[in-house]
Parts: structure tokens; C-alpha cells; sequence
């Protein structure tokens, strides 16, 4: 029986570990969630709206050329 909730809570674990690897993974690289500081995007944004961005393209388009 101890062997069985030991067993459970290593699975739990491990479960969160993977978890927060994997939501990291996508916050550093994949998408991220900015807000908008100051006027410059009125009428679309106002101060303090929150955007999704994605950052994929952001590291195709800086690729250096292959000579």
C-alpha cells in the first residue's frame, strides 16, 4: 500500500515537471503575452491591451544568408 502512494506520487511528479518543461518551452519560444505601453496603436490597441504574439517568424526572418 506504501509502495502504491509513493509510486502515485512520483507519477504526479513527474507529470508537473513535464508540464512546466513543456509550457516554458512554448512561452520562450513559440508564443508570448505582451502588453501595449502607450498610444502609438489607436485606434487597433489601446494603453494597456494584452496581445498574443508568436515568435516563430521572428527567428526565420533574421536567418543569415548562406554564401
Amino acid at each position: 500500500m506504501k509502495d502504491k502512494i509513493i509510486n502515485e506520487i512520483k507519477e504526479w511528479i513527474v507529470s508537473i515537471v513535464v508540464a512546466a518543461v513543456i509550457a516554458f518551452t512554448i512561452k520562450a519560444f513559440i508564443f508570448d503575452i505582451v502588453q501595449v505601453s502607450g498610444p502609438s496603436m489607436i485606434p487597433t490597441l489601446h494603453d494597456n491591451d494584452r496581445v498574443a504574439i508568436e515568435k516563430i517568424s521572428l527567428y526565420t526572418k533574421n536567418l543569415p544568408e548562406e554564401k
